[in-house]
C-alpha cells in the first residue's frame, strides 16, 4: 500500500510535462476552445449509447465535464463508424432496432452540435470564426421539499463542517429549503475564435422555508473563460471539475458542491504520447488550483489537484490523481514554491509538518464487449497511510466505490441500469487542522455519502419513445456516528479503535420522474422522491419520511428557428 501511495505521488510529478506534450506535440486531433457541458446534460447518456453500440472506443470517462468540441469529436467518430454499422448483409431484428435507435440519437446530436461538427468537417456547412449565443437556454424550476438537511457527526477525533441532504445531492451546490423554492437560470456563451470562448450561467432563487425568513438572491452559478492552443486549454473562472467513474463523479471530485473558482490547465481531447509512450493509448492530463472561499476554518484555503488517465487497451481505462487542501488565512504559511513542493510530496516529507489534507485515488474502468459493452468500474480513495500497518490502512482510511453500468439492458439500448456499492471509512474527508473537512460551503467535494458509511443503489432509465424517458432509482444508505481513539506505535499512528458506539442512521429512498424533450425548443424534467429515514440525525427516537417534488422547464430560443 505504501508503494501504491508513492506511485500516486510519483505519477503526478510527470503531470506538467504531459500537459506540455498535450499542447505542443503534433497530434491527429485538432481541438478548439469551447465551453464545457455540465455532467447532468442528457448528451452524456447519449454518448454512453454510442459507446455501447461500439461506435466509439477512445472515450475517457474519468475526467469531465467534456467541452462541446470534445463531444463533437466523439459524435464525428460515431458518424464515421455508423456508416459501416447501418449496412449489415443480413440484419437481424435486434440489429435493425439498434441501428434505428442510434440513428435517432445521431440526428439529434447533429442539430445540437452543428457548429462544432462543421468546424471538424464532420458535416457540411459554413464555418464561423465568431459564434454568439446571447441566450442559449432559459431554465425555470419549482421545488417543494419536506426533507431537512443535517450536519456530519463529530467522530471523537476530527471535525468536519459539512451537511447532507440526499434528495437534493449532486446539484452543483444549489440551495434548497424545507418548503417551496422558485429559481431561474439562463445560459450564455460565445466563441470569439477557435482559441477563445466564454460561458456565463447566472441564477436567481427565491426560497420560502416552512420556518424562517424568505430569502431571495442572485448567484453566479458558472462564469469562465477558456483559451486553447492545439490540444492544450487554459480555463479561468467558476466551473465544475468531475473526477471519477460514477454518473456525477466519484470520491475525489463530484458535482455535489458548487463549481470551483479556479485556474485549470489540461488537454481538450485524448491524445497519444510520443515514442514508446504511445502504447499507453489515448491519454488525458489535467491540473487545477482553486480557492475555497471565506466560509472555512482557514478562510481562502486552496484546493489543488492533478489527474492523469490512460487507455492502454480499448476495453480498459486507468487513472491516478490527487487533491490537496492547504493554506488560507491563519494556516501554516506557504509560498508558491512550498505549495508546489507539497503537491509533489516533498515539503511534508522533509519537514514532518502537517500542512495539507491530501487525498489520492486509483481507479479503473473495464468494458466487456461480449456483454453489450457493459462497464465495470472501481475506485480506491486513499486518505492517509499507516506505514506500520497496511491492514489498518485498508480498514480505517481507504474507501471504495464499485459499480456496474449496463448501457444496453435490451438490444437497442433504450433501457440502461447502474448498480453501485460504496464504503467510506470513519475518517474519510477529515484531517486536522482542516476542521472544515473536504468541503466547499459545507457541501462535500467528493461523494455525498460521507464518512463512516456504506450504500447500495440501483438506477435505471427507460426511453418510452424519442421524446419521453422514465428514470427510476432505489437506494439503501447506512451512516454511522461512532467515536474513535488512536493506536500508536511510538510516534507513528497504526490504527483507530472504537471508543463509543452510537446509533446509526439508515435511509431507504425511491426517486423517479419523467423527462420530456421536444428535440426543438422545449424540455421538461419532473423529479419525484420519497425517503424513509430511521434514526434521523442519529437519534433513536426520530424516524421520518421525506418528500421531494420538482419541475423544471427549459426553453431554448434558438430551437424556434
Amino acid at each position: 500500500m505504501n508503494l501504491l501511495f508513492r506511485f500516486v505521488r510519483a505519477s503526478t510529478t510527470c503531470l506538467l510535462f504531459f500537459l506540455l506534450l498535450a499542447g505542443l506535440y503534433p497530434s491527429q486531433i485538432q481541438a478548439f476552445s469551447s465551453p464545457n457541458v455540465p455532467v447532468g446534460d442528457p448528451v452524456y447518456r447519449d454518448i454512453d449509447k454510442l459507446v455501447a453500440a461500439g461506435l466509439v472506443k477512445d472515450v475517457l470517462y474519468t475526467q469531465r465535464p467534456w467541452s462541446r468540441d470534445e463531444i463533437a469529436r466523439i459524435i464525428s467518430v460515431a458518424l464515421t463508424h455508423f456508416e459501416t454499422m447501418k449496412d449489415p448483409v443480413t440484419p437481424t431484428y435486434q440489429e435493425v432496432s439498434l441501428i434505428i435507435y442510434v440513428e435517432n440519437i445521431l440526428e439529434k446530436l447533429k442539430k445540437e452540435y452543428e457548429e462544432e461538427l462543421i468546424d471538424r468537417g464532420a458535416i457540411e456547412g459554413k464555418k464561423k470564426n465568431i459564434r454568439l449565443h446571447p441566450l442559449e437556454e432559459f431554465w425555470a424550476n419549482y421545488t417543494f421539499m419536506n426533507s431537512p438537511s443535517r450536519g456530519l457527526p463529530f467522530n471523537g477525533l476530527q471535525l468536519i463542517e459539512g451537511t447532507i441532504n440526499p434528495l437534493v445531492a449532486y446539484q452543483e451546490g444549489r440551495h434548497f429549503v424545507d418548503g417551496h423554492q422558485f429559481s431561474f437560470e439562463t445560459v450564455h456563451r460565445a466563441n470569439f475564435s477557435k482559441y477563445f470562448s466564454l460561458y456565463f450561467r447566472p441564477r436567481f432563487e427565491a426560497l420560502f422555508p416552512d420556518t424562517g425568513a424568505t430569502k431571495t438572491q442572485p448567484i453566479v452559478q458558472q462564469l469562465y473563460a477558456k483559451f486553447a492552443f492545439r490540444n492544450l486549454q487554459i480555463e479561468a473562472g467558476r466551473d465544475s471539475i468531475i473526477w471519477g467513474q460514477g454518473e456525477f463523479g466519484g470520491g475525489l471530485l463530484s458535482n455535489n458542491a458548487r463549481p470551483l473558482d479556479m485556474i485549470r490547465v489540461g488537454g481538450i481531447s485524448p491524445f497519444f504520447l510520443p515514442s514508446f509512450l504511445k502504447y499507453l493509448g489515448p491519454s488525458q492530463f489535467n491540473f487545477f488550483a482553486a480557492n475555497l472561499g471565506p466560509a472555512r476554518e482557514f478562510p481562502y484555503s486552496f484546493l489543488i489537484g492533478g489527474m492523469g488517465t490512460i487507455k492502454p487497451f480499448s476495453f480498459f481505462e486507468f487513472s491516478m490523481g490527487q487533491t490537496l487542501v492547504m493554506g488560507g488565512r491563519g494556516a501554516p504559511h506557504l509560498n508558491t514554491l512550498d505549495a508546489i513542493e507539497e503537491f509533489f510530496g516533498i515539503l511534508s516529507r522533509t519537514t514532518g509538518k502537517n500542512i495539507s489534507n491530501r487525498i489520492a485515488v486509483v481507479e479503473g474502468r473495464l468494458t466487456l464487449p461480449m456483454f453489450r459493452n457493459t462497464q465495470l468500474y472501481q475506485e480506491f480513495i486513499v486518505d492517509d497511510i499507516f506505514k506500520k500497518s497496511y491492514i489498518n490502512t485498508l480498514k480505517d482510511v481507504v474507501y471504495y466505490i464499485t459499480g456496474i453500468y449496463i448501457p444496453r439492458v435490451n438490444s437497442d439500448g433504450s433501457a440502461d441500469l447502474r448498480l453501485e456499492f460504496k464504503h467510506f471509512a470513519g475518517l474519510a474527508y477529515r484531517h486536522n487542522p482542516f476542521i472544515a473537512g473536504y468541503t466547499l460551503n459545507t457541501r462535500l467535494l467528493g461523494d455525498e455519502l460521507g464518512p463512516d458509511s456504506y450504500s447500495f443503489s440501483a438506477k435505471g432509465n427507460i426511453d418510452i419513445n424519442e421524446h419521453f424517458r422514465l428514470p427510476l432509482a432505489l437506494y439503501y444508505e447506512w451512516r454511522g456516528s461512532d467515536e474513535y481513539g488512536v493506536t500508536y506505535d511510538g510516534e507513528d499512528t497504526v490504527g483507530f479503535f472504537t471508543t463509543k458506539e452510537k446509533p446509526a442512521e439508515r435511509r431507504y429512498r425511491l426517486e423517479t420522474g419523467l423527462f420530456w424533450d421536444s428535440q426543438k425548443a422545449l424540455r421538461a424534467e419532473l423529479r419525484l422522491g420519497y425517503e424513509h429515514v430511521h434514526n434521523f440525525g442519529f437519534d433513536i427516537s426520530s424516524n421520518r419520511n421525506n418528500f421531494l417534488g420538482s419541475l423544471t422547464l427549459i426553453l431554448r430560443p434558438e430551437g424556434f428557428h
